[in-house]
């Protein structure tokens, strides 16, 4: 009896672990900078608007998108707010011109056009 309640216990824990990791594998957080920023109403392709980032996970194989261009979703498509996805825009061209570095969250199960949305944008002041 005891060995059976060691067994489900373990079975439990290990399919939390699977669920947490899977969930896990959608998002990363890294730091870059933002070096281009795009907006695009005519046809929504990408979300309404995008950032380039410079150094991308998506390059490196850690999510699985399109390297590069990340979307803000300004448009709303992915189901993020306008005024969020207009705040991390608006935040990321304000580090884009102030040359700051960033650290951004990415979700690679949803996107537009492959293109990752920036989840989180936290903007650090220029190092010296």
């Amino acid at each position: 009896m005891h060995s059976r309640l060691i067994a489900v216990v373990f079975l439990m824990s290990s399919m939390v672990l699977a669920t947490v990791m899977e969930a896990n594998a959608a998002n990363v957080r890294y730091r870059t900078k933002i070096v281009r920023t795009l907006q695009d109403d005519t046809d929504n392709r990408f979300a309404g608007c995008m950032l380039l980032l410079d150094d991308d996970p998506a390059a490196r194989g850690e999510v699985n998108c399109r390297a590069g261009w990340v979307t803000a979703d300004c448009s709303g498509e992915l189901g993020t707010s306008r005024a969020h996805s207009t705040a991390l825009f608006n935040a990321g061209q304000a580090a884009m011109i102030l040359a700051q570095s960033v650290c951004d969250t990415l979700d690679d199960s949803r996107t537009a056009s492959r293109h990752c949305l920036l989840e989180i944008l936290e903007a650090f002041p220029p190092s010296n």
